[in-house]
């Protein structure tokens, strides 16, 4: 989907993604350099971490770091 920042079109459909998959599901990527420059990055993150969303902080901090950790860091047990 494409729409411009602050991109409150995809409010409820992040919104849901979140809630049907869960933020252990899910992790934070970019369409880096395709979406714009490094600041056009850095303010969406920024945007994701600011709750605007409808994410709550346990929320974005998985999405954004947890999940890509245990995923592609995590000890075997």
């Amino acid at each position: 989907m494409v729409c411009v920042y602050p991109y409150a079109e995809l409010r409820a459909f992040v919104s849901d993604v979140i809630r049907r998959f869960g933020p252990q599901r899910l992790m934070w990527g970019s369409n880096l350099p395709v979406c714009g420059d490094a600041a056009a990055y850095q303010r969406d993150l920024i945007h994701l971490r600011t709750g605007e969303w409808g994410v709550g902080s346990d929320e974005i901090d998985a999405i954004v770091g947890a999940t890509a950790g245990n995923l592609w860091f995590a000890c075997p047990l």
